[in-house]
């Protein structure tokens, strides 16, 4: 299950609502899988696909492309906001954060390995 934290629901339901057009949730995926620094996508999108998995959290509907729902599984996703005086620059401009909970284990490798 993806979790979203208060700062991140927040946030896109600030996004959601600053949309000119009708949003029918947030898309989340997983688009490039990489144990040392997968990449991850959030969009307001318009539809929702057939082969999405949708959670709803609070105010949030998430959708979630079959492939991406097993590597977002236990992920939390946290909102940083802004930060101009902080030492760390990717504080300085904040945004989202995905954190997997699994420590050492890259669940992209093991994904990749039960497919094989």
């Amino acid at each position: 299950m993806l979790i979203l934290t208060d700062a991140a629901h927040d946030a896109l339901v600030a996004a959601a609502g600053r949309s000119r057009r009708p949003i029918a949730g947030v898309r989340v995926a997983v688009i490039e899988p990489d144990c040392r620094a997968p990449r991850y996508a959030l969009v307001l999108a318009s539809t929702v696909d057939l082969d999405d998995v949708v959670v709803e959290s609070g105010r949030i509907r998430l959708l979630i492309d079959r492939d991406s729902a097993p590597q977002l599984n236990g992920t939390t996703i946290d909102f940083l906001a802004p930060d101009p005086s902080a030492d760390d620059p990717s504080r300085r401009t904040g945004g989202f954060t995905f954190e997997t909970g699994r420590g050492d284990a890259c669940q992209f490798c093991a994904l990749s390995k039960r497919a094989a």
